[in-house]
């Protein structure tokens, strides 16, 4: 079997099973896997998907991080459902969880 990682936060209880996914071409694909069960809490569960000094979000939600790794999330359809916040030149892009209800999110990334 796949090792899963489990964490705990005060809000929300957190499974995450990583998947390599061989592809024929050169390219390779990695598929993170999360299972948030809601505890308690109103605050938004912030999700970190990419950091890079060059990024950008597709009209259709793909993250491209400095011209050679996507991301993807499978519940984004739009560009819109992500906030970019930038530091010292580095742009995180974030997408939101709601806290009141459990839900699984899939992150494939690929380089």
């Amino acid at each position: 079997g796949r090792p899963v990682f489990r964490y705990s936060h005060p809000q929300a209880k957190f499974r995450e099973q990583i998947l390599p996914l061989p592809e024929p071409d050169e390219e390779a694909d990695l598929k993170r896997i999360f299972e948030v069960e809601s505890v308690s809490g109103s605050v938004p569960l912030q999700f970190l998907v990419a950091a890079g000094r060059n990024v950008e979000i597709a009209a259709d939600g793909v993250v491209v991080v400095d011209g050679t790794v996507r991301h993807q999330l499978d519940q984004v359809n739009s560009a819109d459902d992500f906030r970019v916040l930038e530091n010292d030149g580095v742009k995180y892009v974030i997408f939101s969880l709601d806290p009141a209800k459990s839900s699984r999110l899939v992150q494939t990334i690929r380089w």
